[in-house]
C-alpha cells in the first residue's frame, strides 16, 4: 500500500484491493438510485471513494431524491457533514486530495453518538449525538437538491449495527477488498461491490435487495478498472 502521511493519517494513492471494476461519477447528473433505506438505531456505513471534487454541496455522498433533509456529504477538502431531522454534525478531518482512494466510514452507536472515519483514523467531532432516522435514496448524489458527486466510488456497505474497531480495521485492511466473500460481519443490511462491466444497468445489491439503478450514466464507460 502506497501512503501519505498527515500524522496518524494515511491517504492511499490506490485502493487496497486490485481486481475489479468501480462505477464513475460525471459530476453533472449520474447517481444511482435504490429503493429508500432507512437507518435507524446502530449503524455503519463504509465506502470507497477516488474523489475528483469536494466542492461544498456538490460532493454528496448518499442523498435523497425528495427528502432535502438527510444526507451524507462533502463540504470541501476538510469537512463532512451528516444531518437528518434531528440535526447537523460537521466532522474536520485532514485536507483530502482529488485522484486518491479514501475508506470512508460513518457509525452511530446505542447512545446515538455518531462518528467518521477516513483511512481507520476517527475525524475531529462537533456535536456528536444525533437520534432520529436517516433515509437514503441515492448513491453519489443528492437529487432533492441537485447535488452530483464527480469521482469514483467502490466497496459500499451498510451494516445495521455498529461495527467493533476489529471490524473496521479489517475493512481498511481487507486486502482485495472482497469482504462478500472473504470478510461478512454479521448485520450486513446492503453490499453494492460497483464491479459491473460495460453494458450494466444496475448497481447489484449483493445482500439484500436495494439493487441501485444507474441514472444518466453512460453505461458503456463507466464502469472502470483500477
Amino acid at each position: 500500500m502506497i501512503g501519505l502521511g498527515f500524522g496518524n493519517f494515511q491517504a492511499v494513492t490506490q485502493a487496497p484491493f486490485s481486481f475489479g471494476n468501480a462505477l464513475e461519477f460525471d459530476g453533472v447528473n449520474d447517481y444511482v438510485d435504490i429503493s429508500e433505506l432507512s437507518l435507524s438505531g446502530e449503524f455503519t456505513i463504509s465506502m470507497w471513494i477516488n474523489s475528483a471534487r469536494f466542492t461544498s454541496n456538490q460532493a454528496p455522498l448518499l442523498g435523497h431524491n425528495t427528502n432535502n433533509i438527510d444526507y451524507f456529504e462533502f463540504r470541501g477538502n476538510s469537512s463532512v457533514r451528516v444531518r437528518n431531522s434531528a440535526g447537523i454534525i460537521n466532522f474536520a478531518m485532514p485536507a483530502l486530495s482529488t485522484g486518491v482512494w479514501y475508506n470512508y466510514i460513518f457509525t452511530r452507536d446505542a447512545s446515538n453518538d455518531v462518528r467518521t472515519y477516513i483511512n481507520n483514523v476517527e475525524s475531529s467531532t462537533g456535536s456528536l449525538r444525533n437520534s432520529g432516522t436517516y433515509n437514503i435514496e441515492n448513491i453519489g448524489a443528492h437529487i432533492a437538491f441537485g447535488w452530483e458527486s464527480q469521482g469514483t466510488y467502490d466497496e459500499v456497505a451498510i451494516w445495521n449495527t455498529e461495527l467493533s474497531p476489529t471490524d473496521r480495521a479489517a475493512l481498511f485492511n481487507s486486502g482485495n477488498g472482497d469482504f462478500a466473500t472473504n470478510y461478512s460481519p454479521a448485520n450486513l443490511q446492503a453490499y453494492w461491490r460497483m464491479n459491473g462491466v460495460s453494458g450494466d444497468g444496475t448497481a447489484v445489491d449483493e445482500q439484500g435487495t436495494y439493487n441501485g439503478t444507474l441514472t444518466n450514466f453512460d453505461t458503456a464507460t463507466c464502469w472502470v478498472a483500477h
